[in-house]
């Protein structure tokens, strides 16, 4: 797992959503400490496959977005990365989805020369915060986010221009609640023992 420092310089501080809560807005790493780390390159899917609940084991589902292997190395995303294909007037709404309420998340995004990306937070569809950022192919500079805010469940992103945007290796500030299969079969041997007992004791 990589370790990345918070670049200070890079973000800006607001003291209305929390004392220490912060936007990472066009900055050269995410968080310091995540909790878990996403890079796409945990399940192995076909390039263009939409993306909606192939990653709900990591903690993260998505709306309107696609599998990419393709290289965008030289714009500062690894492969394989997701991305929202859209050459149309009118670019949609794309999101991320949380099962776990975070307060801390960084992502790497780029888009089009000279567009710029509106990123809000939200709880049960609620805004916590929302700021733009200059996403414009910088991959030095490709990582946003929010760090220190109050809870959220979903981040959602509305591009200024029109083309494709990419989205790579997603850090959590709070590692996701996600049952293991292993769970499940334990608590299914568990309740069949006690449907089992309970049967022997009427007789």
């Amino acid at each position: 797992m990589r370790t990345f420092k918070l670049a200070l310089p890079s973000i800006v501080w607001l003291a209305a959503s929390s004392a220490f809560a912060a936007q990472i807005n066009h900055a050269s790493s995410g968080l310091a400490s995540p909790a878990a780390t996403i890079t796409f390159g945990e399940v192995v899917l076909t390039n263009g496959d939409p993306i909606t609940n192939e990653y709900a084991g990591y903690g993260v589902t998505f709306s309107s977005l696609f599998y990419n292997t393709q290289d965008t190395s030289g714009f500062g995303l690894t492969p394989p990365a997701i991305m929202n294909f859209d050459f149309t007037t009118t670019f949609p709404n794309f999101s991320i989805f949380f099962s776990t309420d975070q307060t801390d998340v960084a992502f790497q995004l780029i888009t089009n020369p000279g567009d710029s990306t509106t990123i809000t937070a939200l709880l049960n569809s609620v805004v916590v915060d929302t700021f733009v950022g200059l996403t414009d192919l910088d991959g030095p500079n490709s990582w946003f986010g929010f760090t220190g805010l109050s809870p959220f469940d979903e981040i959602r992103f509305q591009v200024s221009g029109v083309g494709p945007a990419g989205i790579d290796t997603i850090q959590l500030g709070t590692a996701p609640e996600v049952p293991e299969p292993a769970t499940y079969t334990l608590l299914g041997v568990g309740l069949a023992a006690i449907g089992l007992r309970k049967r022997l004791g009427n007789r």
